[in-house]
């Protein structure tokens, strides 16, 4: 069984293949800055993969 963070990850792409999400004003303000369009923000969440992931600890 896939734990919480992988299913996160299957729902998160299943929604952006539906075109089903919403960027907020300050991801398009980032995309603009560093020159992305929505395709490119959409290949990257379908096609990439994470290559680290940091925990935050508890304080």
């Amino acid at each position: 069984m896939a734990n919480l963070f992988e299913r996160e990850c299957r729902l998160i792409r299943r929604m952006v293949r539906a075109k089903d999400y919403v960027l907020t004003h300050h991801a398009f303000d980032e995309m603009i800055a560093d020159n992305l369009h929505d395709r490119d923000i959409e290949s990257i969440v379908i096609n990439g993969f994470i290559s680290r992931r940091e925990i935050d600890q508890q304080t």
